[in-house]
C-alpha cells in the first residue's frame, strides 16, 4: 500500500475505538456516497485525471478551514487573513496529494465501508477501504464532523502494518517545529508543504 510521501509514523490511538462505541449510520452513508461518487468520476474518461477528480472530493466534502486551524494551534491568531488564505490552498493541495499517494491505482476500484463509531454526538470516525486490484487494499480512516444535515471531513488517516498515521496530528508536529524556530514564519510552512506537493 502507497503512503503519502514525508507523513511520519503515529502508533496507533486508540481514539474511543472500544466495542462499547456506536456506529453511525448517517456518517458510513454520507462517506460511502462521497467516495463512490468520486470512484466514479475516475472511471470515466470524460472527467480528467485522477488528482482533478481528488481536488473537486477535497473542495466539496472535507473542511480545510478547520484543518488549517488545527494544524497550526496557537500560531493561527498571529497570521493575517491573507497569509492564512495561501496556507489554506497550500494545506489543500497536499490534502489532494495525500489522497492521490492512497488511491492513485483506483482505475476500476472498489471501495467498502469497514465500520464506523462515535466520539461525540457530531463527531465520527468512518473506516474505509479501497480494493485496488494488484496495488492491494488501502485502509482510509475518515473523522467527521456534522451538524444536522452538513457533514464534513476534518481529518483523515493511512492504516498500514497496524500503524495508524492521522495526517492533522502529524502535520501539527512539523508545523510547530518550524514556526517556533528563530525565524520561523508561515511562509516556511507553506514553502514545506509546497515542496511535497506533486504537480498532475
Amino acid at each position: 500500500m502507497r503512503i503519502a510521501p514525508q507523513i511520519g509514523v503515529i502508533l496507533a490511538m486508540t481514539l474511543g475505538l472500544s466495542g462499547k462505541a456506536l456506529a453511525d449510520e448517517a456518517c458510513e452513508q454520507f462517506m460511502d456516497a462521497s467516495v463512490k461518487a468520486a470512484l466514479t468520476q475516475f472511471d470515466d474518461p470524460l472527467s480528467g485525471k485522477h488528482a482533478n477528480t481528488l481536488q473537486d472530493f477535497v473542495v466539496e466534502k472535507v473542511d480545510i478551514a478547520r484543518i488549517a486551524n488545527f494544524t497550526l494551534g496557537k500560531h493561527s491568531k498571529f497570521q493575517s487573513k491573507a497569509n492564512l488564505q495561501r496556507f489554506n490552498l497550500a494545506l489543500q493541495h497536499y490534502f489532494v496529494e495525500m489522497l492521490h499517494a492512497s488511491v492513485s491505482n483506483s482505475d476500476g476500484a472498489q471501495a467498502e465501508i469497514l465500520g464506523s463509531h462515535d466520539r461525540r454526538p457530531t463527531d465520527c470516525i468512518v473506516e474505509t477501504v479501497f480494493h485496488l486490484g494488484e496495488a492491494g487494499d488501502s485502509i482510509l480512516l475518515w473523522r467527521i464532523f456534522h451538524q444536522g444535515e452538513d457533514y464534513r471531513i476534518y481529518d483523515v488517516a493511512v492504516r498500514d502494518r497496524g500503524n495508524t498515521l492521522w495526517l492533522s496530528l502529524e502535520l501539527r508536529a512539523q508545523f510547530a517545529a518550524l514556526l517556533e524556530q528563530k525565524d520561523g514564519s508561515i511562509d516556511l510552512v507553506i514553502d514545506n508543504l509546497s515542496a511535497r506537493t506533486s504537480k498532475y
